[in-house]
């Protein structure tokens, strides 16, 4: 089974921004170390959260790392113009070949700072836009060419907490991630999403494409810390804890049941020692 990490950029407990991407570069280079497969950044504009655009920490990851593959889960579609997005990845994706993933995320901010971002109404066609990004990735844009040249584009997944935007990624050839930990309430999505959702894909394209669930996960051995995760954690549902051995047979629990090889693990850590334990001992568990 395949493990990636997921990294919201939240603020390390007693530190700042800077030193919070130091460490994420390092954690990121340990989890190559340790085998997992992807590290992927969110976009947010919370307080808290040490980077706003993951690009620029994409870049630094990458070029600290060599092999495991680095992404942002998800940009922000409606914030962005589709030749911006397919510039940036287009470049990191000839910089780092076969490195790269590009999820593609509906989340709304704030409309004031919508508007100073982007200069444009939040409710832009979703899906248009990401048509029109995947068009200038594959430069078919007629009077607008993205660079550098090549025919080397970013891996593309399709960011979901429900089956919505299943059949868009069917025809786009998208592959697609399950979030298990956006619904505050606690209802998980249905397996059947993912298993209805690869029988499409295989049916429309002949073959088949990759897939993969978003869990939240803390680990520790530390009762007291994990009730007061327990207790204080409110911004995502936890999913998943426990001691290393526990996080693991969750993790399969999960595994088997969604019928995934590859997770990604959004790693609730409070600071780099908490997020360093995980990396250090989830897959050795």
């Amino acid at each position: 089974m395949k493990i990636g990490i997921l990294d919201f950029g939240e603020i390390d407990t007693h530190s700042n921004a800077i030193e919070t991407i130091h460490h994420t570069i390092a954690n990121a280079v340990l989890a190559e170390e340790k085998g997992f497969t992807r590290y992927w950044l969110t976009e947010h504009y919370l307080s808290g959260i040490a980077w706003r655009n993951p690009e620029p920490v994409i870049t630094l990851i990458a070029a600290s790392t060599e092999t495991i593959k680095v992404g942002a889960a998800g940009v922000l579609v409606p914030l962005h113009a589709p030749y911006r997005i397919a510039q940036d990845f287009k470049l990191l994706s000839n910089l780092f070949p076969d490195r790269i993933d590009l999820g593609f995320a509906k989340g709304t901010i704030d409309q004031k700072a919508t508007e100073e971002i982007s200069n444009q109404q939040l409710l832009t066609d979703f899906f248009e836009k990401i048509k029109k990004t995947q068009l200038f990735l594959m430069n078919k844009m007629e009077h607008v060419q993205v660079s550098p040249p090549s025919s080397i584009v970013p891996d593309l997944w399709m960011l979901g907490t429900s089956s919505s935007s299943v059949d868009f990624a069917t025809e786009q050839k998208m592959n697609f991630s399950l979030s298990l930990f956006h619904n505050l309430d606690g209802a998980l999505p249905s397996p059947h999403i993912l298993s209805a959702f690869k029988e499409k894909f295989i049916r429309k394209n002949g073959y088949e494409p990759q897939v993969n669930i978003a869990v939240s996960v803390f680990c520790t051995e530390d009762n007291r810390r994990m009730e007061e995760e327990r207790r204080t954690r409110k911004n995502v549902l936890l999913n998943i804890d426990g001691g290393a051995g526990e996080c693991m047979q969750k993790i399969e629990m999960f595994a088997n049941r969604y019928q995934v090889d590859e997770l990604m693990v959004l790693n609730l850590g409070k600071d780099h020692v908490e997020k360093q334990a995980l990396i250090e001992t989830l897959l050795t568990a």
